[in-house]
C-alpha cells in the first residue's frame, strides 16, 4: 500500500516536471533578461544623474 502511494507520488512529480519544465525554463530566461536590463538601466540612470 505504501509502495503504491510512493509510485503515484513519483508519477505525479514526473508528469508535472515534464509538463511544466519549458514554462519554468522560459520564466527563468525572462527573469535573467529583466535582471540584465535593470542593471543596464541603473548604470545609465547613474551616469545621467552624475552630469
Amino acid at each position: 500500500m505504501a509502495h503504491d502511494r510512493l509510485i503515484k507520488i513519483i508519477d505525479f512529480i514526473t508528469e508535472h516536471m515534464v509538463r511544466y519544465s519549458f514554462q519554468i525554463i522560459g520564466a527563468l530566461v525572462i527573469l535573467a533578461v529583466g535582471w540584465i536590463l535593470a542593471k543596464v538601466a541603473t548604470g545609465m540612470a547613474r551616469k545621467a544623474l552624475q552630469r
